[in-house]
């Protein structure tokens, strides 16, 4: 409850500041969001209207969430390979869109599309983990948007379902193909890789430790 009353007291505050900064009924654009919106407040910005991030499932997602990180970032650093950010991060669809995923990754030659608000910019690999709330649509346009804009690699989660969704970008276009089980090896980060089975809800997974070790990092 007291959950419920804090996220409806933050869309009253972003939705006041919206009101205050924009006379006119006119979309938001992505500066106008980036604005308007702090670093706390989990919106979206979806053809110029800001829209809530859904997060059912919270505890399960943000600890499957929490884990990823805590293997990818220091996986990452060891090797140099570049930047690893969560979903606190916008990214630029185009200029009343942007989007919240739930990580990325941008390699080290390609920092310059980081700003302090907001990647302008293709991230390198995006992970996307589907909560109980987001309707098949909402889903299949996380998949455009990111595509849209030349993401190498996007990883679409769905938890329930026991399934990952990947494209990845070719000369030609995107691959997708879709997976239940088994390694999963990226071809953005390399060397980077994890077991799908770890990847569901209420699965057992590797400690954080034991994690970096399989990836050929000694703590």
């Amino acid at each position: 409850m007291r959950r419920r009353i804090e996220r409806a007291g933050t869309l009253r505050r972003v939705r006041e500041r919206a009101r205050r900064m924009l006379a006119s009924e006119r979309p938001l654009t992505v500066d106008d969001y980036l604005r308007l919106v702090d670093a706390d407040d989990l919106y979206e910005l979806i053809d110029g209207v800001l829209v809530e991030r859904t997060m059912a499932a919270m505890w399960q997602h943000e600890q499957l969430n929490a884990w990823m990180l805590a293997a990818l970032r220091p996986y990452v650093e060891a090797n140099g390979l570049g930047f690893v950010s969560g979903s606190r991060t916008a990214v630029k669809i185009s200029d009343y869109r942007a989007r919240l995923p739930d990580l990325l990754f941008i390699r080290r030659d390609r920092a310059a599309i980081i700003t302090e608000s907001a990647i302008i910019g293709a991230p390198d690999w995006v992970l996307e983990i589907r909560s109980r709330a987001n309707y098949p649509a909402e889903w299949r346009s996380l998949e455009i948007d990111y595509c849209a804009i030349g993401v190498d690699e996007l990883w679409l989660l769905d938890p329930q379902a026991q399934v990952v969704r990947v494209a990845r970008r070719h000369a030609q276009g995107y691959e997708t193909f879709e997976q239940s089980a088994g390694a999963l090896h990226s071809s953005a980060i390399p060397g980077f890789w994890v077991d799908v089975a770890w990847l569901f809800f209420g699965s057992a997974r590797p400690s954080t430790l034991e994690m970096l070790r399989l990836l050929g990092i000694n703590p």
